[in-house]
């Protein structure tokens, strides 16, 4: 039970890495489009 509990952290803290990259990709994606007009 205890290493269950040590897994889930890991795991959370890597979808939050990898939604916050997407988001970070995103803004800059959008930061390009409205420098070109």
């Amino acid at each position: 039970m205890k290493d269950e509990i040590l897994v889930l952290p890991t795991e959370l803290n890597a979808e939050f890495a990898a939604v916050k990259a997407k988001i970070e990709d995103a803004l800059d994606k959008l930061e390009r489009f409205y420098q070109k007009q």
